[in-house]
């Protein structure tokens, strides 16, 4: 994922898509939750405000 001051964050999804980094590269707040919905793991990622 590379954000918009041209900072890359390399490795696994999981490890690179996570409040922090969204946060930084997009300017805004966001919330990552996941859910298991028929013994699926699901991970969300819901904006909450502008940072």
């Amino acid at each position: 994922m590379m954000n918009h001051s041209g900072e890359r964050f390399y490795g696994k999804t999981g490890d690179i898509l996570n409040e922090q980094n969204i946060s930084r590269s997009f300017d805004v707040n966001v919330v990552v939750d996941e859910i298991i919905y028929q013994n699926k793991m699901i991970r969300s990622i819901i904006p909450v405000s502008l940072a």
